[in-house]
């Protein structure tokens, strides 16, 4: 789906959207840049910007570029 479940990790309880086979084609780099961003945002903003803000403004800002 186009929501942000794709970025969370698996637990004891099972895989995450991750490991799913519709979404292994996601480059593990964009998921890096996506957590690096959030640390940045968590650390001015506290836990108020979600991980799918994120992804929303990343592929805001690189469709402008």
């Amino acid at each position: 789906g186009c929501d942000g479940s794709v970025l969370l990790d698996g637990s004891a309880s099972g895989p995450g959207e991750k490991e799913a086979p519709p979404n292994l084609t996601l480059r593990p780099e964009a998921f890096k840049i996506i957590e690096n961003l959030r640390g940045l945002l968590e650390k001015s903003c506290g836990r108020v910007v979600s991980c799918s803000d994120i992804t929303a403004l990343t592929a805001r800002d690189a469709v402008f570029l």
